[in-house]
C-alpha cells in the first residue's frame, strides 16, 4: 500500500498508484473515511489518485482499502494534501 505517510502540495500536479503486496488476483480498491479534497480523483478500478490539489484538506487524512480476490484486506496510511 502507501508508505507510512504521502503528501501532496496545493496546486502541484500529483499521481500515486496504490499498489497491493502479497495479494491474490484483481485488487478492489475503496476510498474509508475523508473524501480527497478538490482537484485530486481516486479511480477505485485502478487505485491511482491524480490531479492538481486546488484545496488543502482541513480535515483527517483520506485512507483508503484494498481487498484481494481471496478477500484478504488492508489499509493505507495517511494521504495529507
Amino acid at each position: 500500500y502507501l508508505p507510512v505517510q504521502v503528501r501532496a502540495r496545493l496546486g502541484v500536479p500529483f499521481s500515486l498508484q496504490l499498489t497491493a503486496q502479497n495479494g491474490t488476483g484483481e485488487i478492489a480498491w475503496s476510498s474509508i473515511g475523508t473524501a480527497l479534497p478538490a482537484g485530486l480523483t481516486f479511480n477505485p478500478s485502478t487505485g491511482l489518485i491524480a490531479g492538481v490539489p486546488s484545496q488543502i484538506q482541513n480535515s483527517p487524512a483520506a485512507r483508503f482499502k484494498g481487498v484481494d480476490a481471496s478477500g484478504k484486506t488492508g489499509e493505507s496510511p495517511s494521504l495529507i494534501i
